[in-house]
């Protein structure tokens, strides 16, 4: 008690409000809302915007004390007037459930906008809800969507499932105005057809322009699907926003060719083969292998390299590799033949010095690759079964390290890299090659862009597993955590596996304080200050 007064008295002499509302805070947190009353109290009659707030909630929710409302209105009014986000949204949120005030929804509206575009995730989310329901606005889901959207990116984990729920909505309002389009669009092309009938019998041209406006429609649909998909897929896969839109394009007109067109070997020249030059951890194959799920094609990723053994490449069958996207598709052959098949290491059968006495082998894996990449029928057998697989309509992705590439911190154009890597391969295998692209190795500003914006990353996946024990993990973008765990992840060079390993340690580090703790899990201080008052080693 003595210690808590001194250290009160000591902040007010300074007259330092900031550290006084991280004081209390300490004691909010520790759920003693005496203590962080008290704080709170000394550090609003400073004008400490945030304390302000905080006090104010706490007369909205009674902690630690009676609730009452109109306590709680007025010093939000106060907080509000000060510019504080978060007490714009506590006090819209009175005047939409009526807590105390009349409900007034124009006025939340405009409190909630005001704490939009000072960047509070919380506003973003009840902003959202209103579009969503139409409380005191027309409903429109495209921006419930896109405040749902930067709410889960700030950290709002209930805005996920609001996502999913618009998401959905936005699906069948689509199809239901598309349908409608086409039906109006059919309409007046049928009476232009009767017309046309009665003047010259002819209803040829019609029927086409209802194929066309069908197949239109279709392919509409199709594509805003396809943006969704691409949208999605960034928010997991944070800082890989080109290299999954290329991968995504190639993919989904790899689909529409295979449909389309009939002559294998015209298919064959039509798809693209995907050269990704990616240092380890980088997130292609993860990538790669939510495409396909998304597209419901089969998928397999192999190191062309393995089977590989010290004395050289002996026991090496390339062509297992449509064994397994067989058992992939669950053994249905014409699925598997339209699978994507991602070889990995390619760049360990690249020939860099003429003496090497495993060129024999690396000329013969290249020569063998290139007649799959050409389209061609091979005999496989797996398990007690024989197959005839026709590599016509796979879609290949190799993919390698390439040191000498990688070193060089900069964004190769495709012939740049064909230039650099063009001795060591056989001409005809480059050129079958259609796309380069390069994916450079995460930086500082990536990894803390991953930690705080990705859907699946690290840090994301840390605070569910803290959610299971019901404890909240307490941090901030801008933290010294988040830089240090950033710095740690550039200093391992693993990529996003890097990144995992970090969470890894400090996950076992906190389950003495998840299972049989009370408080929230705290993440402000530097990865080496937590990793040193835990005790432990990497």
């Amino acid at each position: 008690m003595d210690d808590f007064y001194n250290v009160l008295s000591k902040l007010i002499e300074l007259k330092d409000d900031n550290t006084m509302y991280i004081f209390g805070c300490e004691y909010y947190i520790e759920k003693d809302y005496i203590k962080a009353r008290k704080v709170f109290e000394e550090a609003a009659k400073l004008g400490n915007s945030s304390a302000i707030n905080d006090l104010g909630y706490m007369y909205l929710e009674g902690l630690g004390m009676k609730k009452d409302y109109d306590k709680a209105r007025k010093l939000f009014e106060e907080a509000v007037k000060l510019g504080d986000s978060a007490a714009m949204n506590n006090l819209g949120y009175m005047y939409r459930e009526g807590l105390g005030v009349e409900k007034d929804y124009d006025k939340v509206r405009k409190l909630f906008e005001e704490a939009v575009k000072l960047g509070d995730s919380a506003a973003m989310y009840n902003l959202a809800k209103m579009y969503q329901e139409g409380l005191g606005v027309s409903k429109d889901y495209n921006k419930a969507k896109e405040l749902y959207e930067q709410a889960y990116q700030d950290g709002i984990q209930q805005a996920k499932d609001k996502l999913d729920e618009i998401i959905k909505l936005l699906e069948f309002a689509f199809k239901d105005e598309n349908e409608k389009k086409i039906q109006e669009e059919n309409l007046k092309i049928n009476n232009k057809n009767e017309a046309n009938k009665k003047a010259k019998g002819n209803y040829f041209d019609g029927y086409m322009n209802v194929v066309r406006n069908n197949q239109q429609s279709k392919a509409n649909l199709d594509v805003e699907k396809l943006k969704e998909l691409i949208g999605n897929l960034c928010s997991k896969y944070v800082s890989r926003e080109q290299t999954i839109k290329m991968l995504a394009n190639n993919i989904y007109h790899a689909r529409k060719v295979i449909e389309s067109i009939a002559d294998e070997k015209i298919v064959r020249h039509n798809l693209n083969t995907i050269l990704l030059i990616s240092s380890t951890g980088g997130g292609k194959t993860a990538i790669v292998s939510d495409l396909a799920k998304n597209f419901d094609v089969p998928f397999v990723s192999v190191p062309i390299s393995s089977g590989y053994t010290q004395a050289g490449y002996k026991g090496l069958e390339l062509n297992s590799i449509f064994a397994n996207l067989i058992n992939a598709a669950n053994g249905d052959l014409s699925k598997a033949e339209k699978g994507i098949i991602l070889l990995d290491e390619f760049d360990k059968i690249r020939i860099l010095n003429e003496n090497d006495h495993d060129n024999q082998f690396k000329k013969a894996l290249q020569h063998e690759l290139l007649s799959y990449l050409e389209g061609r029928k091979v005999q496989i057998i797996n398990g007690d079964r024989q197959y005839t697989f026709d590599t016509s309509k796979v879609t290949f992705i190799l993919s390698g390290a390439f040191q000498d590439i990688t070193q060089v911190e900069k964004y190769y154009a495709e012939e740049e890299i064909k230039e650099k890597i063009s001795e060591g391969y056989e001409a005809e295998l480059l050129g079958r090659i259609n796309v380069c692209h390069y994916m450079p190795k995460y930086t500082k500003e990536d990894y803390i862009n991953i930690l705080n914006n990705s859907k699946i990353g690290a840090l994301n996946n840390f605070i569910t597993s803290c959610s299971i024990y019901g404890k909240s993990v307490i941090t901030s973008p801008y933290s010294a955590f988040v830089e240090s765990v950033a710095e740690e992840a550039v200093r391992l060079d693993k990529g996003v596996r890097g990144l995992n390993n970090i969470f890894s340690n400090i996950l076992n580090w906190h389950l003495d304080d998840l299972i049989y703790g009370e408080g929230d899990i705290v993440l402000m201080e530097s990865f080496e200050t937590i990793k040193r008052k835990k005790g432990k080693g990497m």
